[in-house]
């Protein structure tokens, strides 16, 4: 596993190059399981894995607070400086990643929704994903819409059309997931599925936010596509999530890591405008982004991360200076 991080940062001009000393990157992690069980989603890393990851990280770069990132603080210029995320707020970051942070005295951000303060507190994409594995069926009809199963099992259109819609935190969104449910004769409480789809209870955030290490943001609140919705509606989720979360931590929430990377250039002046000083994208969107000093974009890490090894093309996500 370590050969396919190491793999992937010598992809991104990111593992050891001399030229790269001093440079600096965002990690994006999202869940950590057990066994690492591929069967519902590609995004989570085991536990053991994630620790040969931080001892990874811990010999050969320059872990710093996503603060001291953007601030340009604690860095190492003998060093790549990595600042480490997660995103979504899984149950499953407080049992296993947050652990081994404290364990290796790693710094790390969660990116946290509002979506576990409400009766259907699961995210859409998981949902979508978990029940898929389970349908026989290869169509799902929902909103007027066919939605089809690929040679993966997958329903690609459907995850789509929920990205570019402003339907989670609606009754359409808990009419699909009933249906989907039903298609699949699944029960998400049974314990199998519970690190693949269970949130943060806000007694969890709590918790978190006491730890010396570990520091709450915002995942916006229903884990909308925030560039793809009305800009209104995008607003209201980022100070809805702000003023939710800030309740729990008893602290300022200062930044925010946008679900699906999808950002509108208004949107970025407005959160930074209510106190979102430090922004996560997942690649740059629009031209002269990657000059904005309170936005950054991060480097994804999934257990099937494998591109070729490449010395001869190292590059580096840019990042002013």
């Amino acid at each position: 596993m370590i050969d396919r991080i190491k793999n992937k940062l010598i992809w991104e001009g990111l593992y050891k190059p001399k030229y790269q000393k001093g440079k600096k990157c965002i990690l994006m992690y999202h869940g950590i399981d057990q066994v690492e069980n591929r069967l519902f989603n590609d995004r989570f890393f085991s536990a053991d894995n994630f620790e040969e990851h931080l001892k990874f990280y811990k010999k050969n770069y320059h872990v710093i607070s996503l603060t001291d990132f953007f601030e340009h603080k604690n860095l190492d210029k003998d060093k790549v400086n990595v600042a480490i995320t997660f995103d979504d707020g899984y149950l499953n970051n407080l049992k296993f990643a947050l652990p081994l942070c404290e364990e290796y005295s790693t710094p790390a951000t969660f990116f946290i929704t509002g979506i576990n303060n409400n009766n259907d507190a699961i995210i859409w994409a998981d949902l979508v994903d978990i029940c898929s594995h389970y349908i026989s069926v290869n169509e799902v009809h929902f909103d007027n819409q066919k939605f089809s199963k690929n040679s993966q099992g997958k329903f690609p259109g459907l995850k789509e059309y929920i990205k570019t819609t402003r339907l989670v935190g609606t009754s359409s969104l808990n009419e699909l997931k009933d249906e989907l449910l039903s298609l699949s004769k699944i029960n998400l409480n049974d314990k199998k599925f519970h690190d693949y789809w269970e949130l943060l209870s806000p007694e969890n955030i709590r918790s978190i936010s006491k730890s010396k290490f570990v520091k709450v943001g915002s995942h916006g609140f229903h884990h909308n596509n925030l560039g793809e919705i009305d800009i209104d509606f995008a607003i209201d989720e980022i100070v809805k999530s702000k003023v939710y979360l800030e309740s729990l931590t008893q602290y300022e929430v200062d930044s925010i890591g946008y679900p699906d990377g999808s950002y509108s250039q208004k949107l970025l002046d407005e959160a930074k405008s209510i106190g979102y000083r430090y922004q996560c994208a997942v690649d740059y969107r629009f031209l002269g982004d990657e000059f904005l000093p309170h936005l950054n974009n991060r480097l994804g890490l999934y257990p099937p991360c494998t591109k070729p090894v490449s010395y001869t093309h190292l590059t580096l996500p840019t990042t002013p200076y």
